[in-house]
């Protein structure tokens, strides 16, 4: 009892006692119960959205993304990988492309790819029977109806795909040699190779994420140059140009694209898992230079964890807003928007990283002008086929796109980019045809970045 009156004696005589204890609990108390209360909301936020994506049948996984199994007759995968070699496995065990191997990439597609350069070496590498062989593997594979590559996509591989990469330099190996068919004066093997890039195209766009549309596109691009190029030099048969016509048209690309978002959405919540719970091994280390995988430490621990699922909550938000803009129709694109800048801010123990990090996985709808680029560089590509099999048959190029129309059984699609009609202008005997872009400026059909300039095709014949 006089233990206890003493300490009774002693919180009643110091003040300073009682000022500390109250002053921690006003304080701490409110921060942790703050704190606490955060936990609990976005963490309830944070399931019903996974919820809802799971209601609505879409994955909340990458693995759960992933195309299933196809037979391996039908699969062009199984060749591609012929060519390709990566050891999905252990990427760091892949080996060089064939086509790496030779030793002759930096001739084939920086030099003479890129500006016709050394075209008498690169005529015996592209003719050399075994490089040949290559080339009529990627056409058999581009001729079959599917394409999965045997990805561990549970491992959570880092993008880009390297599988992808190699489909592009591919790509650039055939595009190169349909440039050297129209040197030689064969514009039918020059088409017959591009359609390979075109339809390899197709096989890529099959892929859950947007990086595989990515690619795509890219590949679409590389065959649309050297098509340029090629009616602009020669005049192909009318069956080898309704032949790509109708690689080019097999290409919906919106589709794809509209195919890849959950699955891209998926992929950004495994980035979230992964780091917050660090798999022990991983077959597909992430990159030393990816600096925001290293400064997000803070996810590891449980007291982060409000901030963990406010930041997933913001980035299924911002998926969320992607989606539905990507539902619109290509013919009413958004307006065009201001390159973002993330504001400055100073936030503690390096989460500015981290910030800006959220920041780049919700930045996905800057893709969506990428898509209405890919897609209007392929209705410029159709449209300039159909303007070749007109000048086929009837010896000239129609004066307008009208007289072009009437002897068509499908309708020439519109240049969004301006709300109307492609732009086409007879030039000798050539023609000039192009889009707005998505400035939706005309600057005369100049080319330019995708954000500022035409997109041009323009056949000059000599």
């Amino acid at each position: 009892m006089r233990e206890q009156a003493e300490g009774t004696s002693l919180w009643r005589r110091s003040g300073a006692i009682r000022w500390t204890v109250s002053l921690l609990l006003i304080l701490v108390v409110p921060q942790v119960t703050l704190w606490v209360t955060l936990d609990t909301i976005n963490g309830r936020r944070v399931e019903r959205k996974l919820q809802a994506i799971r209601n609505a049948g879409q994955p909340v996984t990458i693995s759960e993304a992933a195309p299933p199994p196809v037979p391996d007759d039908q699969n062009a995968a199984v060749l591609y990988q012929q060519i390709l070699r990566v050891d999905f496995n252990h990427r760091r065990q892949s080996t060089d492309s064939l086509l790496e191997a030779t030793g002759h990439s930096k001739l084939i597609v920086s030099e003479f790819g890129k500006d016709g350069s050394n075209a008498d070496r690169a005529q015996a590498v592209l003719n050399d029977p075994a490089i040949v062989d290559i080339l009529e593997t990627l056409e058999q594979a581009s001729l079959r109806p599917e394409c999965a590559f045997p990805i561990r996509w549970e491992s959570r591989m880092p993008v880009p795909l390297p599988h992808l990469i190699r489909l592009l330099r591919a790509a650039q190996w055939l595009s190169a040699k349909a440039r050297l068919c129209t040197i030689d004066g064969d514009p039918d093997e020059a088409l017959r190779w591009l359609g390979v890039v075109f339809r390899m195209s197709d096989h890529c766009s099959r892929g859950p994420t947007i990086n595989a549309q990515y690619i795509a596109a890219a590949l679409q691009r590389t065959g649309l140059e050297q098509l340029e190029r090629t009616l602009s030099q020669t005049t192909p048969s009318a069956k080898s140009t309704r032949d790509v016509l109708d690689c080019l048209e097999r290409l919906d690309i919106k589709v794809r694209f509209d195919q890849a978002l959950p699955g891209e959405r998926a992929e950004g919540i495994d980035s979230y898992t992964r780091l917050r719970y660090p798999p022990p091994q991983s077959v597909y280390p992430p990159s030393p230079r990816f600096a925001p995988t290293r400064l997000l430490y803070c996810y590891r621990f449980g007291l982060f964890r409000p901030l963990y699922n406010a930041d997933l909550s913001k980035y299924l938000t911002r998926m969320e807003e992607v989606m539905h803009r990507a539902t619109l129709p290509s013919a009413q694109p958004t307006p065009p928007r201001p390159p973002r800048r993330l504001p400055r801010r100073w936030v503690p123990f390096g989460l500015d990283h981290m910030l800006q990090f959220v920041e780049f996985l919700g930045a996905l709808d800057d893709l969506l002008e990428m898509r209405d680029v890919a897609i209007m560089e392929n209705n410029i590509g159709r449209v300039a086929l159909a303007l070749t099999l007109y000048k086929i048959e009837r010896g000239e190029y129609p004066a307008t796109l009208d007289e072009l129309q009437a002897t068509l059984n499908w309708k020439l699609p519109e240049d969004f980019f301006a709300g109307a009609a492609m732009t086409y202008q007879r030039r000798g005997d050539g023609f000039l045809l192009y889009s707005f872009g998505v400035d939706r400026d005309d600057d005369g059909g100049v080319k330019g970045v995708p954000r500022n300039g035409d997109l041009v095709w323009e056949t000059k014949v000599p």
